[in-house]
C-alpha cells in the first residue's frame, strides 16, 4: 500500500503507546497517528462499573473510520462491542503481551496485607465481584481516567491502593509501581490490540495480516449429536467428528457413538444436580482448545441451539474472535415423536407445535401456546405441569405421552392425559407432549434386531425393528500379505467383511459371490456391481454351488469366529480380518415386542448371555440355517423359528 496511513486512536499517552506497538509490528508501513476523543473519554461521569453500552471507547473511532477521516482504528480488544458495527471489519487482534490484572498500593502493600477498611479503586465489574469474594472487609469505588490519573487517587489520599491491567502499566513504562501481579480471572483479549477498518477494504486486510493472531486460532464446532443414536448423526457431523483434534461431549451420549474418532475426548456432562464441569469452565476450555489453534467439537445432544446453552458458547467464543460453526442435530422432540409414531402436526388436528422447558424460574408463566406442546427437562414436575396446563385452559382429558430414552432400544412411553400426568412416576431423560395427537401414535408391532445394521434381507418382520445390536467387531491392526493374482474367485458374506476387505486389499478380475442382498449392495459402494448372488441367501447354499463351480482358488474374506460349510471345501482359504465379541447392552423389557431377528450364531450366542432366556411367546427370525441352527440348541421351539435365508428370491448368475 502506498503512501502513510491514517490510524485512530484514542486521545490519551496509553492510546498512543498502542498505536505505535501495533505499527511496529508492520516495519516499513508509514503512518500517521489521528487522536480522537471517544464517548467514554468525554464522559467520565459515567461509572464502568455500571452496565454500560459497548461501544463507549470505540464509537467516535469507528466514525472516523467510516467517514474517511482514517484508515483504521487500534482498540484494546477488549473494547470491541460485540457485534461489531455495520460497515466494520476486524483486521487484525495481537498476541496478548500480558492478560494479567496488578494491584499498585501505598508502600507497596499486597493484596493481602492491606487492613480491613482499605479503599480500592477499579474498573470493571470482573474486578469487583473477585475482589469482594478474596477481601470481603475492603471498601471498594469506581475510577474513571488514564493510567496515571488513576494512580492519582492513591497519592491523593482517595484510595489505597487501585487495580490496573498489568500491560497497561508496562507500555506506559510503571511497572515499577506493582505492588503483585494478582491471581485474577481477565477477559481473554486484554493485553490484545485490535484493528478495525471499513468493510470493503481488502489491502487493509491484506495489510494487517502478518499482525493477525487469529490466522493461528482453530476453530469451534458446535455439533447436534440427535438423541444418542450413532445412526441418527447427520452426515455432516460425522464429517466433522472425523477432523477434531478434541471433542467436548455431553452426558446422555453413547461412548460408543465416540469410538471411531481418534482425537482427544472431554467429557463435560451436565444434569441435575451433578455437573462435571460449570457452563463458565466449558466455554473457557473450548475458548483455550481453539486458541491453540484445534480444531474443536463441542458435541451436544440434540439440537445445539435447542435447550442446549449452544447459544451461549456460540456468543462465549464470537465474543473472543474465535470462529465458530453451527451443526444442527435431530432434537429429541422429533425422536421422540418418531419412535412412536406421534404426528406433531397434521391437518386438521395439530396448526403448530412449540417446544418449552420445564426447568427453570418462570417455567410455567404466561400462557402455553400451541395445539402440540412439548415439554423438555419436566419429568420431575408432572404434578406442577399438569397444574399449570389446567390452569390455563386445557382440558384435563388432552391426551398426553411421556417418552424416555428417544432413539434407543430402551425408548418406551406413557400414554395418560394432563390430568394423569399427576399420577406417572418417571426418571430423566423424558420428554412430554401433550396434544390431541398423541392419540393418533401408530400402533404396530416392534421386533428386537440384534445384528449390527438393520439391512435389506429377503423377508423381514412385519412391523418396526429397533435396533439393539448384541455384537461388536474389530479389525485386526496389521494387515496379512495376500497375493490377489493367486485367486479366481471371492465370497462374501456380510457388509463388514466387505468393508474390511477393500480398506486393505483390491480384486484383480475375480468372480465374486455374495450371501445377501445387503452384501451385494456394500460390494456396489465399492465398485462391485456385477456380484453373484445365490436363490438362497446362505452359506450351506452357496457351498452346494460351490461345489458344482470349477473354481480352483477362492479367497473368504470373513470373522475369526466364522464357521460355516464354507470352510470344508478344498477350494476356499479363509482370510480372517476381524473378530466378533458380545456387545453389552442396558436390559430392556421384552414384554413390549412381538419376536427377536437374529443375524448370526454370535447374536444368540450374546442374547443368551445377557438376558438367560428365550422367552416362549416371541417370534424369533433367524438369517441363516447356521444361526436357526444354534437358536434350535439354546432348546427353543421349532414352532417359534424361522429361517428367511430359506425363502427363495430370483438369483443373478454369471
Amino acid at each position: 500500500m502506498q503512501g502513510k496511513i491514517r490510524v485512530a486512536g484514542r486521545t490519551s499517552p496509553l492510546a498512543a503507546a498502542q498505536v505505535k506497538e501495533m505499527m511496529s509490528l508492520l516495519p516499513g508501513v508509514e503512518y500517521e497517528y489521528v487522536p480522537i476523543e471517544s464517548y467514554g473519554d468525554k464522559h467520565r461521569e459515567i461509572s464502568l462499573l455500571d452496565n454500560v453500552i459497548e461501544d463507549i471507547f470505540t464509537r467516535e473511532l469507528d466514525n472516523a473510520v467510516l467517514d474517511g477521516a482514517a484508515d483504521c482504528a487500534v482498540h484494546s480488544a477488549k473494547d470491541l462491542p460485540y457485534p461489531l458495527r455495520d460497515g466494520i471489519s476486524l483486521a487484525a487482534v495481537t498476541v496478548s503481551a500480558d492478560p494479567s490484572d496488578s494491584l499498585v498500593s501505598r508502600s507497596g502493600l499486597t493484596l493481602a496485607e492491606l487492613p480491613p477498611g482499605a479503599v480500592v479503586g477499579l474498573s470493571s465489574p470482573l474486578r469487583m465481584k473477585q475482589l469482594s469474594e478474596l477481601r470481603p472487609d475492603i471498601r471498594m469505588i469506581g475510577i474513571r481516567g488514564a493510567i496515571r490519573e488513576r494512580l492519582e487517587y492513591i497519592e491523593r489520599g482517595e484510595a489505597d491502593a487501585v487495580i490496573a491491567a498489568t500491560i497497561a502499566l508496562k507500555r506506559l513504562g510503571l511497572a515499577d509501581r506493582i505492588s503483585e501481579v494478582l491471581n485474577f480471572d481477565t477477559n481473554p483479549l486484554q493485553g490484545s490490540l485490535a484493528v478495525t477498518v471499513k468493510t470493503g477494504r481488502p489491502e487493509l486486510l491484506k495489510l494487517f495480516h502478518p499482525a493477525d493472531s487469529r490466522r493461528f486460532f482453530g476453530r469451534v464446532v458446535l455439533v447436534g449429536a440427535g438423541p444418542s443414536s450413532p445412526d441418527l448423526l447427520t452426515v455432516r457431523a460425522v464429517n466433522t467428528l472425523e477432523l477434531a483434534d478434541i471433542i467436548f461431549y455431553d452426558d446422555l451420549l453413547d461412548p460408543e457413538m465416540l469410538e471411531p474418532y481418534n482425537c482427544e475426548k472431554v467429557f463435560v456432562g451436565k444434569r441435575i444436580g451433578n455437573h462435571s464441569a460449570e457452563q463458565s469452565e466449558i466455554n473457557e476450555m473450548l475458548y483455550r482448545a481453539a486458541a491453540e489453534g484445534k480444531t474443536v467439537v463441542r458435541l451436544k445432544g440434540g439440537d445445539p441451539f435447542i435447550f442446549g446453552r449452544g447459544g451461549e458458547e456460540a456468543e462465549y467464543l464470537a465474543r473472543r474472535l474465535v470462529p465458530v460453526e453451527i451443526v444442527p442435530g435431530i432434537t429429541s422432540a422429533l425422536s421422540a415423536a418418531a419412535d412412536f409414531g406421534i404426528p406433531l402436526t397434521l391437518r386438521e388436528v395439530s396448526q403448530g407445535v412449540k417446544f418449552a422447558t420445564g426447568h427453570g424460574q418462570g417455567a410455567f408463566s404466561g400462557e402455553p401456546h400451541g395445539d402440540t406442546l412439548v415439554y423438555y427437562m419436566a419429568s420431575t414436575v408432572l404434578p406442577a405441569l399438569s397444574d399449570y396446563l389446567t390452569d390455563s385452559g386445557f382440558p384435563s382429558d388432552t391426551p398426553a405421552a411421556i417418552v424416555r430414552n428417544t432413539g434407543s432400544a430402551l425408548s418406551d412411553a406413557v400414554f395418560t392425559d394432563i390430568a394423569g400426568l399427576k399420577s406417572v412416576k418417571t426418571e430423566s431423560p423424558a420428554l412430554i407432549i401433550v396434544g390431541k395427537s398423541v392419540d393418533l401414535a401408530l400402533c404396530q408391532p416392534k421386533y428386537l434386531f440384534t445384528g449390527l445394521e438393520i439391512s435389506r434381507y429377503s423377508a423381514r418382520p412385519p412391523g418396526r425393528m429397533v435396533h439393539y445390536p448384541l455384537i461388536r467387531t474389530e479389525e485386526f491392526l496389521v494387515p496379512q500379505p495376500v497375493d490377489m493374482n493367486k485367486y479366481d474367485a471371492v465370497i462374501f458374506t456380510s457388509r463388514t467383511a466387505v468393508r474390511a476387505f477393500f480398506r486393505r486389499y483390491a480384486l484383480s478380475g475375480q468372480t465374486v459371490f455374495a450371501i445377501g442382498p445387503s452384501t451385494a449392495e456394500e460390494l456396489r459402494h465399492h465398485g462391485v456391481r456385477n456380484a453373484v448372488v445365490q436363490a438362497k441367501h446362505n452359506s450351506g447354499a452357496l457351498a452346494d454351488a460351490f461345489r458344482e463351480y470349477k473354481f480352483e482358488h477362492v479367497l473368504y474374506p470373513c470373522s475369526k469366529q466364522s464357521d460355516n460349510p464354507l470352510h470344508e471345501l478344498p477350494q476356499v482359504e479363509t482370510l480372517a480380518l476381524y473378530s466378533t465379541s458380545d456387545r453389552v447392552q442396558p436390559k430392556i423389557e421384552l414384554t413390549g415386542y412381538e419376536g427377536v431377528v437374529f443375524t448370526s450364531p454370535s447374536t444368540v450366542a450374546s442374547f443368551a448371555r445377557q438376558f438367560g432366556e428365550f422367552p416362549e411367546n416371541l417370534l424369533y427370525y433367524c438369517i441363516g440355517p447356521i444361526t436357526a441352527k444354534r437358536l434350535l440348541e439354546t432348546g427353543v421351539r421349532e414352532e417359534i423359528v424361522i429361517d428367511v435365508s430359506e425363502i427363495s428370491t430370483e438369483a443373478h448368475r454369471p
